[in-house]
């Protein structure tokens, strides 16, 4: 069960953003799964077996308060990566506990820097370590 990829729930509804997502995935061998809406989203948490959420704020069925909100309740203790291009909101995540991690992107649409951030960060933490096995 130790080489099982890891599951990662992207809320997207942007097309071409998932799919720079996935490619910048494809090196961890994760499981990425899509989700365009929050409703469709929150049905994913519910059947379980993710190890990390990844999602846009603002999306088709809701934005920003309500989407981060609603995610986390459902995911409880899976951890929720942010994505988002509005600054105002990431300060005022900045006072919540826990505070989540947030990548913010730029007003240049398809901007590919967070979704390579991300990608990096995860393929650490999510690829086998070789040093694992010896803890």
């Amino acid at each position: 069960m130790a080489d099982a990829p890891a599951r990662v729930l992207l809320v997207e509804d942007d097309a071409l953003d998932q799919s720079l997502f996935r490619r910048t995935l494809a090196k961890t061998r994760a499981d990425v799964v899509c989700a365009a809406r929050l409703d469709e989203a929150l049905d994913r948490l519910a059947e379980g077996g993710f190890d990390l959420v990844v999602s846009d704020l603002n999306l088709p069925d809701s934005d920003y308060e309500e989407t981060y909100a609603r995610l986390r309740e459902a995911s409880r203790e899976t951890p929720v990566v942010l994505i988002t291009g509005h600054e105002d909101f990431v300060r005022q995540l900045g006072q919540q506990r826990p505070k989540p991690l947030v990548l913010l992107k730029s007003e240049v649409h398809h901007d590919i820097f967070p979704l390579m951030a991300l990608g990096q960060m995860l393929e650490h933490l999510l690829s086998p370590s070789d040093t694992a096995a010896a803890d």
